[in-house]
C-alpha cells in the first residue's frame, strides 16, 4: 500500500495541493483550501478494491409545494461556503460509504454530512434511495448535540419522502 501512496504522491506532485499518507487500507487526503487563508481539509476513505465503483447520484428533497429548501438555503450562503458545502458533498457522493469524520449515522436511515467552516459548523442531513443521497434538511450547529427540532424535522422529511413513493 505504501508504494500506491508513493506513485500517487509523484502524479499529485505537480499540483502540491494534495498529499496521500497510507495507514492501512486507510487513505488520508489531505488538501489545501483557501482563498488567501489556507485551510487544511482532511478525507477519510476506504479502498476496498481498485476496480471502478459506482457512484452516488444526489437530489434535493421537494416539498409537496415545490420548493427545495435545502437548495434554497445553499444559495443563500457565501460562495466560500457553498464551496465547502459542494466539496463535503461531492466527496460523499464519490466515496460512499464513508465514517467519520465527514459522515455519521443518526439512525433511522438518516445520515449527517459534518462540514467544519472557519466561522461555524453545518451539517447536512440525508438518506439513501437506492443508489441516490436525498439531501432532506441543512443547518448550522451552536451546540455539540444535534437540535432535536432539526431531527425531528429531517425525521418528518424523510417519512414524507418514503409515503410519496
Amino acid at each position: 500500500m505504501r508504494e500506491i501512496a508513493r506513485e500517487l504522491n509523484e502524479l499529485l506532485r505537480p499540483q502540491s495541493l494534495y498529499r496521500i499518507e497510507s495507514c492501512g487500507w486507510v487513505f488520508h487526503l489531505l488538501q489545501a483550501v483557501g482563498e488567501g487563508n489556507l485551510r487544511i481539509r482532511i478525507r477519510f476513505g476506504t479502498f476496498r478494491s481498485m476496480t471502478p465503483r459506482s457512484f452516488l447520484g444526489v437530489r434535493f428533497f421537494r416539498t409537496e409545494s415545490g420548493t427545495e429548501p435545502v437548495r434554497d438555503g445553499l444559495r443563500a450562503l457565501s460562495a466560500a461556503e457553498r464551496r465547502i458545502l459542494g466539496e463535503d458533498i461531492k466527496t460523499v457522493q464519490l466515496g460512499w460509504p464513508l465514517g467519520m469524520p465527514l459522515v455519521r449515522s443518526l439512525g433511522d436511515g438518516l445520515w449527517e454530512i459534518r462540514c467544519g467552516m472557519e466561522q461555524r459548523i453545518a451539517r447536512i442531513v440525508f438518506c439513501l434511495e437506492g443508489s441516490t443521497m436525498v439531501l432532506l434538511h441543512a443547518f448550522f450547529k451552536k451546540q455539540q448535540k444535534t437540535p432535536k427540532a432539526d431531527l425531528d424535522l429531517s425525521l418528518k422529511r424523510l417519512r414524507l419522502l418514503r409515503k410519496s413513493k
